[in-house]
């Protein structure tokens, strides 16, 4: 990956995309905090080595890092970043990053990431959590061609969905994954699948409105979710989301 650099607006010099000064004229940079464009190597939190981006969205990246404190153990940095953002966005995308991290940290399931650490650097907010060596089920299915998988695979697949849903459901308070479709699945070795960001996931609590609001997936939400139902159908939901994934 090739590194990324800003320039001075006083000498034209280059610098690197992290740099709040000019390392040639000292003079202050328009230093902007642009998701994804930390370069190789960036050491953050003082411990976790950036190796290389693997993934990338509107408001949030993903690296695969080393821990440095744990033999360079491989892990995973996703990161958030507040750039463009009006304050109201601000509040609402920290809002749902700090609910992610604490889902994750309480949850312990063969089929969900663990998480270790939660930090704030530079506007930045980082959630450190396991490197899953594989690819999305979106990604899979688009090397795959649009033929159809094998059954015994695609039941494997729906076996491991239904026993984490139901695992996330039964927890107290449960848990309501709201955006399942084949780009937030990751298929690991040996067919293990693990759901991966829990951005709009939320607990659930008995007359709380939002948990009604309309949300998820062209494609993979239930039609009945988006006209916004008035009582709560989140499992119902699911097994829509889960029954398109397997179609």
């Amino acid at each position: 990956m090739a590194t990324q650099e800003q320039f001075c607006e006083t000498c034209g010099a280059a610098n690197a995309m992290t740099a709040r000064f000019c390392q040639y004229c000292s003079a202050p940079l328009p230093f902007k905090h642009t998701t994804g464009a930390l370069p190789e190597e960036t050491l953050l939190n003082g411990r976790y080595q950036l190796e290389t981006r693997i993934g990338q969205g509107g408001m949030g990246a993903v690296y695969k890092a080393a821990d440095t404190r744990f033999n360079n153990r491989p892990i995973a940095i996703k990161e958030m970043s507040r750039a463009g953002l009006s304050p109201t966005l601000i509040a609402e995308a920290e809002a749902a990053f700090e609910r992610e991290s604490h889902l994750l940290a309480d949850l312990l399931h063969p089929n969900l990431p663990r998480i270790y650490d939660h930090f704030t650097e530079e506007e930045r907010s980082y959630l450190v959590m396991d490197f899953i060596e594989g690819q999305t089920i979106e990604e899979y299915l688009d090397e795959n061609g649009s033929g159809p998988l094998p059954l015994e695979q695609v039941l494997n697949w729906g076996d491991q969905l239904c026993d984490v849903l139901s695992y996330l459901h039964n927890h107290q308070p449960p848990i309501i994954f709201r955006d399942l479709k084949p780009s937030n699945v990751m298929l690991g070795e040996n067919g293990h699948i693990y759901l991966i960001d829990f951005g709009i996931a939320r607990v659930f609590k008995p007359g709380q409105s939002h948990d009604t609001v309309a949300l998820g997936s062209p494609g993979y939400a239930a039609p009945n979710n988006t006209v916004r139902p008035r009582v709560h159908h989140a499992q119902i939901f699911i097994v829509w989301a889960r029954s398109s994934i397997a179609y």
